[in-house]
């Protein structure tokens, strides 16, 4: 799926911690909006956006624009230092399941990697 980068903006109520990210984002016509989700992952606030694809939509055009507003809600404001933002072309299902298996766990040739 091609997608593009969103174009953003980062706005700040002034003398809170209400932070408010707008958004753009330009993809192909046949997804829907899934499901946004953010979170502090340890060391970048991470706002996921997860589209699916709907033949529906296919009919409606070619490419769309989406525009989204997403207050930000951090426990500690500091979060927000850094900011990534990922689009992904399948539900938020679809997406935990394909995951790759964390480091040093899975499958690694025959009988799990173990010697006999």
């Amino acid at each position: 799926m091609k997608l593009f980068y969103p174009y953003f903006n980062l706005f700040v109520k002034k003398d809170t911690e209400n932070y408010r990210l707008d958004l753009l984002i330009k993809l192909p016509g046949k997804y829907k909006l899934d499901v946004i989700d953010q979170k502090w992952d340890g060391e970048v606030w991470l706002v996921n956006f997860y589209f699916e694809a709907d033949s529906e939509y296919e009919k409606v055009a070619e490419v769309q624009l989406q525009e989204y507003s997403i207050d930000l809600k951090p426990e500690n404001v500091k979060q927000l230092e850094k900011i990534k933002m990922q689009v992904y072309s399948m539900s938020k299902a679809e997406a935990e399941n394909t995951r790759p298996d964390s480091p040093g766990e899975g499958d690694t040739g025959s009988g799990n990697g173990e010697e006999d």
